[in-house]
């Protein structure tokens, strides 16, 4: 999990860093004095800070996915323990609807990428904020 949260940070501080080249590519542009090298590394560090972005956020995006396929292995392997433990009884006295109640674990997958992303959003709306009123 925590690797999953320093990639999710690593691909804000790349996603802060887009406004923040805009910014010095506006000043270049404003500049009479600029040389022409200066507008070319700005370009590129913001390509690169994008690039970077795009492929943090997969990466991030595919953690996620296996931990959430992790968790639904975990919870099915449980659930199918626990419906092995129920009586014969039960079994056919028609509690079928508590089996399958056990079984459905299949929200679990998007679970990790919900959870991380709340937690951290809000650190990521701080940082767009104060690279907006740096």
């Amino acid at each position: 999990v925590f690797l999953v949260s320093a990639v999710y940070l690593g691909q804000v501080a790349c996603g802060v860093m887009i406004p923040v080249c805009v910014f010095f590519m506006l000043r270049w542009a404003e500049d009479p004095g600029a040389t022409w090298w200066h507008g070319y590394v700005i370009v590129v560090l913001m390509a690169m800070a994008n690039i970077t972005a795009v492929l943090l956020k997969e990466v991030f995006s595919d953690r996620c996915r296996v931990l959430g396929a992790w968790s639904h292995c975990g919870l099915q392997s449980m659930a199918y323990r626990k419906a092995l433990r129920i009586s014969a009884a039960d079994a056919f006295a028609g509690s079928l609807g508590q089996v399958s109640e056990l079984a459905s674990t299949d929200a679990v997958y998007g679970y990790w990428t919900c959870m991380i992303g709340l937690v951290l959003q809000p650190l990521e709306m701080l940082a767009l904020v104060g690279a907006l009123y740096a």
